[in-house]
């Protein structure tokens, strides 16, 4: 089973900082996805994985 890569977002929040860093989090899912084809990660689970990789002082409070 592959690992899922997530980069952690550590910058200041904006707008066009927010839209890259999901839709690089969505690439990881569905690369995920299509490597595990047998176990299918859920959207809660997407969620979950997110938001654990909010590290930014804005967007932890």
């Amino acid at each position: 089973m592959a690992k899922i890569k997530i980069t952690t977002l550590v910058s200041e929040l904006s707008a066009s900082m927010i839209s890259l860093w999901l839709n690089g989090c969505k690439d990881s899912f569905e690369a995920w996805n299509i490597l595990n084809s047998l176990k299918l990660l859920t959207v809660g689970a997407q969620i979950l994985l997110t938001g654990l990789k909010m590290e930014s002082p804005t967007a932890a409070q």
